[in-house]
């Protein structure tokens, strides 16, 4: 392919580059057939682990699709690959019902342990939304470590635009569960470029979809292929045919025999991804009612258009951002109703409403009791930027050894208490943080309790308290920075957003962390 478009743009400016390899794995196994990744057991484990660990910067830099883009450094990438199709058609329902085959043979103890593991370990390499999920990540964070400024994908509807009554399956149902699994993923696929539109910092996220057929590559009479291999040519006897009356399968009786060196050789048209068809499987489906098809240079049309900023009205990412509910005003004044009688409720009531840890993930609880906490102690936002760190930690837990009450409320939801010696941890029957399957280490080191701490433990430590100290500066900094006469809607958090309840709301706190300092706000 490479080389044919070298041909087509002879003696212009443009260059063609080429690589090959599986996008979908590190770049150190790129170029090694999947198969043969899942036939051996190192590598078994290193797709595993790949797909189910924890997006860092370590796995970002070792993927192929990392090394791709960094290596070209594209101001815009076109993504062609059918994704769905490459995740979906490693049948996973082939590999569990191996799975449970072998289970039963174990049982009967007519296989052992060894085949059922290797079979368990071949099927989680094939789950097919993990996969997803990670090359999702991992094309996100690779395009905006190479500021890569558009990214565009050519996606599918996994049926060529038919329904649940589209003929052309491999099964006897109608539509089978892979060509389903192709659909699904390829709808999941599309929600998360959607997603990634709506980031702040990402590139330019734009799909174009088919709805049909594409055809075509070439015309010609030769050699037939299916996926990369020439079909070959065999012959059966009439004499030995097999019976069906026979108490033997059908598959243990018959013979063939191959005809050396003899391979199906026809008309064919090259439809690109599907193969060859022949000229009655070209024309049936193409023909009105069935997939009919749209050829690669329209596909390309829109494409170059959608890049140069036309409007064609065909990408998938815009039309989802038009057809959401998006926020309304009706609910933004329904809110100050609610907000009101919440509040009026809680100051006849003993208990305050602080966090049910129903919304996750826990950090979001663990900010709303320590923000509470620290309006307790202090007050308001300038007897926080003026407080001691030290003073702030020892009062907290002074308030935590006194109150019953906020003590087990927070142990109960799931979020420790480590004090402030920072060794002793108060803790309930359920710990939040870490995950259930995060790989865990005894004695913890310093950074992997920094880390728990900040994603979901009451943390009581003096440099806790000052990070808290140094969120009310920075408030109070935006505050004194606005033009006192400046009364117009040009600040989203003027002085009365944070002053007008005398105090300060700890809600709006943690909305303040989470577009400050995890650039976690809302961008359509």
């Amino acid at each position: 392919m490479a080389e044919w478009l070298k041909q087509e743009v002879k003696g212009s400016d443009i260059e063609i580059g080429s690589d090959w390899g599986d996008m979908f794995v590190r770049k150190e196994l790129m170029e090694t057939p999947r198969n043969e990744l899942l036939k051996d057991a190192d590598t078994r484990k290193i797709l595993v682990d790949d797909m189910l660990s924890e997006m860092d910067v370590e796995s970002l830099e070792k993927s192929a699709l990392y090394y791709l883009i960094g290596k070209h450094k594209p101001d815009c990438v076109i993504d062609c690959v059918n994704t769905a199709t490459a995740i979906a058609y490693q049948n996973v329902y082939a590999n569990v019902s191996k799975i449970r085959e072998l289970v039963v043979a174990v049982k009967e103890e007519k296989a052992d342990n060894s085949e059922l593991i290797e079979q368990v370990e071949m099927t989680m390499a094939t789950l097919n939304m993990p996969q997803l999920i990670k090359h999702i990540q991992l094309l996100y964070e690779s395009l905006k470590a190479h500021k890569v400024k558009l990214y565009l994908k050519i996606g599918t509807t996994g049926t060529g635009g038919m329904g649940y009554n589209i003929p052309y399956t491999h099964s006897e149902e109608k539509p089978s569960k892979m060509l389903l699994t192709k659909s699904a993923i390829a709808g999941a696929h599309s929600i998360l470029l959607f997603l990634m539109g709506r980031t702040p910092g990402s590139s330019i996220v734009k799909e174009v979809k088919p709805a049909t057929a594409i055809a075509w590559k070439e015309i010609g009479e030769g050699k037939i292929r299916r996926g990369v291999d020439f079909i070959k040519l065999f012959d059966s006897d009439p004499e030995s045919a097999a019976k069906i009356d026979s108490s033997k399968s059908i598959f243990e009786q018959g013979k063939w025999t191959e005809l050396k060196d003899e391979y199906l050789e026809s008309v064919y048209i090259d439809a690109g991804e599907n193969g060859y068809f022949s000229l009655g499987e070209f024309e049936a489906i193409t023909t009105l009612g069935q997939m009919e098809f749209i050829t690669p240079e329209e596909i390309a049309a829109i494409v170059v258009q959608e890049i140069q900023g036309i409007n064609t009205g065909k990408d998938v990412v815009s039309a989802l951002d038009a057809s959401i509910l998006s926020p309304t005003y009706r609910a933004g004044t329904m809110r100050d109703i609610a907000l009101s009688e919440m509040r009026e409720l809680e100051s006849k009531s003993e208990r305050a409403s602080i966090a049910f840890e129903n919304l996750g993930p826990p950090r979001i609880s663990k900010l709303l009791y320590e923000a509470y906490m620290l309006k307790r102690i202090a007050g308001d936002l300038i007897s926080i930027a003026e407080s001691d760190p030290e003073d702030l930690s020892e009062k907290i837990e002074e308030l935590i050894r006194s109150d019953k009450w906020i003590r087990s409320t927070i142990v109960s939801i799931g979020l420790p208490i480590l004090m402030r010696d920072g060794r002793s941890i108060l803790r309930g029957p359920e710990i939040k943080t870490p995950a259930p399957g995060e790989k865990l280490e005894f004695p913890l080191s310093d950074d992997k309790l920094d880390s728990w701490c900040e994603r979901g433990w009451i943390d009581l430590r003096e440099k806790n308290m000052k990070r808290w100290v140094e969120r009310a500066n920075k408030i109070l900094s935006e505050i004194r920075s606005q033009n006192s006469l400046d009364s117009s809607s040009h600040f989203e958090r003027p002085k009365r957003f944070w002053m007008g309840e005398g105090e300060f709301s700890i809600g709006k706190m943690v909305g303040w962390i989470f577009e400050r300092e995890e650039s976690g706000s809302r961008m359509k």
